[in-house]
């Protein structure tokens, strides 16, 4: 490097007298590293782009050949009519039970019983839903004067639907689950049984015993008693004419326009009484009780629950409510004060109008409110 000035010199000699890479030399080797995975970086995504697109579009390719798939391998569904005709001589009973499908009773025309009843049936075709709809038929077994009804085959790819008349003075014992049943206008008394499904009893002149679960229940226009046990669903009793028990767990009941005396138990959940004109008792554990339009004696007992009463002068009451840690709300015209046989309590008594009927409310943990119109 003799004759180069000092300040031009680019390079230096190493300890074992090679020439070390220029700071430019490296710039340049950086530069075209970066170039290159930049490169690579946008061919990775070019690739992955087409690969997405193909995956996309290979969605419609495709649609076309399964929906001929999937309409050549659906299932068929067939269904088969058949009737039954039983001579109601010595017949005191029915019992009939079903399965997905739909109960429905009715009052005879005649002295005869008569069934109705449509199986439909899914099929890998038509000939093997044909094959297994018509292979449904009904026995009967009459034992002490007990006639049963049963389907000779029902399994998971069958549902039966019924259509019973029975004759007046018929008992009845319908039996459904994740299903329906329908009762209008027979006379005689009927037993129901209802699980994960729908039960309406309308119009019957007769006891009506009920279990209803996880379901809907509807009772109305009643002429006898009822007796209703309602877990985990909705059930309402209206326009009753007799005596009603219930036995309500964690479920919501209605109770409306009855004549006679309604008693039960209300674990959990909530039962709502109105325009009752029977004595009213009722037993409570961590339910909500609201009574409106009692025309009679009142009787609650209950614990960690809630309980609301509406109560009019012009009906007339005489009221006396204690409640043992818990509170009671009321009007001044019944004044609330500390109950003095233990702590933590509160009572009511007073007189609303004449005074005619009596309400007592006996609670422990609960919320008391009384409206006074």
């Amino acid at each position: 490097m003799r004759g180069v000035p000092v300040a031009e010199r680019v390079y230096f000699r190493t300890r074992g007298g090679g020439m070390r890479m220029t700071f430019r030399k490296k710039r340049l080797v950086i530069l075209s590293s970066v170039a290159v995975l930049f490169c690579l970086l946008v061919l990775d995504l070019w690739i992955k782009k087409e690969e997405m697109f193909e995956a996309f579009g290979s969605q419609f390719l495709h649609a076309g050949k399964t929906d001929e798939y999937q309409e050549a391998h659906r299932d068929a569904t067939a269904a088969a009519e058949r009737q039954l005709t039983i001579d109601g001589q010595g017949v005191e009973e029915v019992h009939l039970a079903g399965h997905r499908g739909k109960i429905s009773v009715r009052r005879a025309q005649a002295s005869e019983i008569e069934l109705r009843y449509t199986a439909t049936a899914v099929g890998r075709n038509e000939a093997s839903a044909n094959e297994k709809a018509n292979a449904v038929a009904v026995e009967e077994k009459l034992e002490g004067g007990r006639l049963t009804l049963t389907p000779s085959a029902e399994s998971g790819a069958v549902s039966i639907d019924y259509v019973l008349s029975v004759p007046d003075g018929t008992r009845l014992r319908v039996e459904s689950e994740d299903g329906s049943i329908d009762i209008r206008g027979t006379t005689g008394d009927a037993e129901v049984i209802a699980v994960r499904g729908k039960a309406d009893v309308v119009g019957v002149v007769g006891h009506v015993s009920a279990k209803a679960a996880y379901g809907e229940a509807y009772f109305a226009n009643i002429q006898g008693n009822v007796d209703l046990s309602n877990e985990y669903g909705s059930a309402t009793i209206e326009s009753v004419e007799g005596v009603v028990t219930f036995d309500s767990r964690s479920g919501d009941t209605f109770l409306s326009r009855i004549e006679g005396a309604v008693s039960g138990d209300a674990n959990y959940g909530s039962v709502r009484f109105d325009e009752i004109s029977g004595p009213v008792a009722v037993t409570g554990m961590d339910a909500a009780l609201r009574l409106d339009r009692i025309r009679n004696d009142v009787r609650l007992d209950a614990e960690s629950g809630q309980i609301r009463l509406i109560l009019s002068e012009a009906e007339g009451y005489a009221v006396n409510a204690t409640v043992v840690d818990g509170w009671i709300q009321a009007p001044p015209s019944l004044p609330v004060e500390a109950d003095p046989t233990g702590p933590y309590g509160s009572r009511t008594q007073g007189v609303l109008g004449s005074g005619a009927w009596n309400v007592d409310v006996r609670a422990v943990s609960t919320d008391v409110v009384i409206h006074v119109k």
